[in-house]
């Protein structure tokens, strides 16, 4: 699964959720010094886009989303 590239799945997804890829991106080490600043967000969304840090802290904010919604 991992040695497929589905990238244009990918940009259908993002487009399809009206999002822009540099709120991805930036979840990955080499690239999490991006600045969002100019990315045009509700504020609650800025709020968690720079919460997390990294792919894994973004899973650490899902497993407890998870764990507030039971």
């Amino acid at each position: 699964m991992f040695r497929e590239t589905l990238f244009e799945d990918s940009f259908a997804l993002l487009e399809k959720a009206n999002t822009d890829p540099r709120l991805i991106i930036r979840l990955f080490p080499p690239f999490d010094n991006l600045d969002v600043s100019s990315i045009y967000l509700y504020s609650g969304v800025k709020d968690i886009i720079t919460s997390l840090a990294t792919v894994e802290s973004a899973g650490d904010f899902v497993v407890k989303l998870r764990l507030l919604m039971q």
